[in-house]
């Protein structure tokens, strides 16, 4: 009868144990993994999104002033000599 006893209480409290243990390792295991964050610079193109595409530009081409037609002011400039 008391054997019994015993080994219902070893396991009961053998159970608790594995618990709290386990318990206390994933919490040391979360602390050390925020510190290892913390510790690193964050990546800036870890969240760029991969659907842009980038073109290279042309070396050898054609090449257009797009902000020609503002510059307006260049063409009716009266030089006095």
């Amino acid at each position: 009868m008391f054997s019994f006893i015993y080994w219902w209480l070893f396991s009961v409290l053998l159970i608790l144990w594995l618990v709290l243990f386990g318990m206390f390792l994933y919490a040391l295991a979360s602390f050390f993994y925020r510190l290892k964050k913390l510790s690193k610079p964050p990546v800036r193109t870890e969240n760029s999104d991969s659907g842009v595409l980038v073109m290279k530009p042309a070396h050898q081409g054609i090449r257009h002033d797009a902000t020609d037609p503002l510059n307006r002011a260049r063409d009716r400039r009266i030089f006095v000599q």
